[in-house]
């Protein structure tokens, strides 16, 4: 064949000095290994994902006892649902204050967007929960931030919405009433802009 030891050695490991005696229980052990490793992860792995629903179970009832003892257990106020929604934005769109305020205190941040693109003070504006409305606004959120669709501010959306009340708490606390969306409308205006004018 012509092969020089080293390529022997290299390419049929059972013929180098003893490899073949012991390959089986290296590779048994890196096996072992492995399994171990992977165990662990798809362990901490189901570990989080029923933290993710306890969360999300407790968040869509309003149970606050339930969101307390969830987040004493270690788990991050920003997690998502299963559809890429933050914690806060679906207690924001079902009215859930203090929910939100919990969320909140734990450092939750307020801008997070959800699968639509949308923040928790959109949601609210949108779902007409003024009191969500104001602590989010009182925690600091983005009064200008645009959802990326149609370029829509939270006061685009309760306008177009017909969300009275959360549109002139979003005036109030300073949104740009003037400010255009993607379709040439303002902040505080309901109405489809006339094509040609």
């Amino acid at each position: 064949m012509g092969d020089r030891p080293q390529q022997v050695a290299f390419r049929y490991p059972e013929t180098s000095r003893g490899w073949g005696r012991w390959r089986h229980a290296v590779l048994a052990s890196l096996i072992l290994v492995w399994v171990g490793v992977f165990e662990e992860s798809r362990a901490v792995a189901s570990e989080a994902v029923a933290f993710e629903h306890v969360l999300f179970e407790a968040v869509r009832a309003g149970d606050l006892d339930g969101m307390r003892a969830v987040l004493v257990g270690g788990g991050s106020p920003d997690v998502r649902d299963e559809s890429g929604d933050p914690a806060i934005l679906v207690a924001a769109s079902l009215g859930h204050l203090s929910i939100v305020d919990l969320l909140l205190r734990r450092q939750a941040d307020p801008d997070l967007r959800g699968r639509w693109r949308y923040t928790a003070l959109m949601t609210a504006a949108s779902a007409g929960h003024p009191s969500v409305l104001r602590r989010l606004l009182d925690a600091g959120a983005d009064l200008e931030a645009r959802e990326h669709s149609y370029s829509n501010s939270a006061l685009h959306i309760a306008a177009r919405r017909g969300r009275d009340s959360t549109g002139e708490i979003l005036v109030g606390a300073g949104a740009e009433v003037d400010a255009r969306n993607a379709l040439s409308c303002a902040g505080a205006s309901t109405q489809r802009p006339v094509s040609g004018k």
